[in-house]
């Protein structure tokens, strides 16, 4: 059975012939015949001998169709086992960040096969894509083109999360598109302004929430909000419209529910606003409420101190927690 660990995936696998040279990191290719001595495939293992760790058989990273083995055409078996459509590729992909394969050739053949499907993606589809690559750590100048063509004007059908990772991919390939950026804070603002106008509150209202759901509603929109900022300051694209708009539904969802909030979310949060000398006293003191509970390691919390101070903002809270966890620490070295 042929087998891969990190290795080179050709798209076409009824034609698997020939040494692919790859780029990748710690990875040697080596050319082996099957039980068929005519044919040529190839097999890649570690350089280090006898590290067989995660290999996966080849074909699991493919679709595959239950009518292949049932007397059809060997050129329609090869239609079959080509990736003709977004939903495989993008079961390729899922499959390969999965199995973690970091070979370069497997995610550029799913580029140029992206070029061809390009109009028949959706949306959500591009951004999940251009998130996994990020996720197997893949940059690729040519997928954020072709997204950024793709995408530039559709971003209305995109979800908050879905625009979150949008920005966050952007922010991490360093590929600071400043209309891009314009145009995903436009959708947000004008997401929240129509949200607030509609907002309508219902008195005596008996409808039951589940409070876990809730709940996770509101992580889950902290969380977008977070990376949404952490991006646009990545990038260095001020939009104080945004970072007010943002800031008002922050300080709701802080207050709306017991939850805990990722240490490493409000140091990011007061990052973002500090990047362009945004003081926001209202969510900075929602924000210092949290701090009280947070294990946020003292590094960070230095940074948080000296962030503060250059924005000139003073609070009681935030003042007790640096002078007992920063004062302890220094104390204690």
């Amino acid at each position: 059975m042929l087998r891969i660990a990190l290795s080179c995936l050709p798209l076409n696998l009824a034609e698997y012939h020939g040494v692919f040279i790859t780029h990748c990191r710690s990875m040697c290719p080596v050319a082996t015949l099957s039980r068929s001595s005519h044919s040529l495939r190839n097999s890649f293992k570690a350089c280090i001998n006898g590290n067989n760790t995660g290999w996966v058989p080849l074909e699991e990273l493919y679709p595959t169709e239950s009518d292949e083995a049932q007397g059809h055409s060997s050129a329609y078996v090869e239609n079959k086992r080509r990736i003709n459509t977004v939903n495989q590729l993008m079961y390729v992909a899922r499959k390969g960040l999965r199995c973690q394969v970091f070979d370069c050739h497997l995610w550029h053949e799913l580029y140029d096969r992206s070029l061809d499907l390009a109009p028949e993606f959706t949306p959500r589809q591009w951004v999940e894509l251009l998130h996994i690559y990020k996720r197997i750590k893949m940059r690729h100048t040519g997928l954020l083109d072709l997204v950024t063509r793709e995408l530039l004007y559709r971003l209305d059908s995109l979800q908050l999360e879905d625009l979150s990772k949008l920005a966050l991919c952007f922010g991490w390939h360093g590929y600071c598109h400043r209309d891009m950026f314009s145009r995903i804070a436009d959708v947000v603002i004008t997401r929240l302004t129509r949200t607030r106008m509609e907002e309508v509150p219902e008195e005596g209202s008996n409808e039951v929430t589940d409070e876990s759901e809730s709940t996770n509603i509101a992580m889950s929109k902290i969380t977008s909000y977070t990376h949404l900022l952490g991006a646009f300051a990545t990038c260095d694209h001020g939009h104080k419209e945004l970072f007010e708009a943002v800031a008002v539904e922050l300080i709701q969802l802080l207050k709306s529910k017991e939850m805990l909030i990722p240490p490493g979310f409000l140091a990011k949060v007061f990052a973002s606003y500090a990047r362009f000398g945004y003081r926001h006293v209202p969510l900075f003191d929602a924000l210092s409420k949290e701090m009280l509970t947070a294990k946020i390691p003292i590094e960070q919390l230095s940074r948080i101190e000296h962030m503060v101070k250059s924005l000139d903002y003073n609070n009681e809270i935030l003042n007790a927690v640096f002078a007992y966890r920063l004062g302890n620490s220094v104390q204690a070295g």
